[in-house]
């Protein structure tokens, strides 16, 4: 890790180049996971773009460490109410 940049903005390239050399085992899904911690890490850190306060997205994990505050998009809500097992009986009778 010492010889890794330090406080360095890369380029994709030089990043990937980095990731190709020094973790070139790495499984693609492994890769994929870095690459988003990088990505977010570089957005947190950055003062040309502000941080969003508010992001509406679905529930993927890879959105819950860029704001503190998220909402799922009412498409991406409602499938969390398919999972109710509804006990009142006009319900259950209607399906």
């Amino acid at each position: 890790m010492k010889l890794l940049p330090q406080e360095t903005v890369l380029t994709e390239l030089e990043f990937n180049s980095l990731l190709d050399t020094y973790l070139s085992k790495l499984g693609s899904q492994y890769r994929t996971r870095v690459l988003e911690a990088a990505a977010i890490s570089f957005y947190h850190q950055q003062s040309q773009i502000p941080v969003v306060e508010f992001l509406v997205c679905d529930d993927a994990p890879q959105f819950k460490l860029i704001t503190d505050n998220l909402a799922l998009c009412w498409v991406h809500e409602a499938r969390h109410y398919k999972k109710i097992k509804s006990i009142c009986w006009f319900f259950v009778n209607k399906h």
